[in-house]
């Protein structure tokens, strides 16, 4: 599987569970992702919206290519939580859709500073 670069992507497809959560997805990993549990952690809820610490950190186990401890996953959930990038209501998390807007918005400016070189030469002196 590769991602839209060419580069090798992980494809990870999740079983279905006696949860209240739907765990029949495939999630493709961007190659980017095992170098970062909170960036997994925002591609997980990204998915799966309401997911628990515990449920998150059973698919993160088997996601990660380096050892995760379910307090790690809890410590980095508290840390976003604490950046409002994660919202938590009682025991679910859920990403800040006001928090996906701003950098949705950050990309598309650096989009389109990309898309026209010309105009963003900066000369130091």
């Amino acid at each position: 599987m590769y991602d839209q670069f060419g580069r090798g992507a992980s494809l990870i497809v999740l079983q279905p569970s006696s949860s209240s959560l739907d765990m029949s997805k495939t999630i493709i990993l961007p190659p980017w992702v095992e170098q970062s549990t909170k960036e997994l952690l925002i591609l997980l809820l990204s998915e799966i919206p309401g997911a628990n610490c515990k449920q998150l950190y059973q698919i993160a186990r088997k996601m990660m290519t380096k050892p995760i401890s379910f307090q790690g996953i809890h410590k980095n959930l508290r840390i976003l939580t604490e950046k409002e990038i994660v919202l938590k209501n009682k025991t679910k998390y859920y990403l800040n859709s006001d928090w996906v807007k701003e950098t949705k918005n950050y990309y598309v400016g650096i989009e389109k500073k990309l898309s026209n070189p010309n105009d963003n030469i900066l000369i130091l002196r």
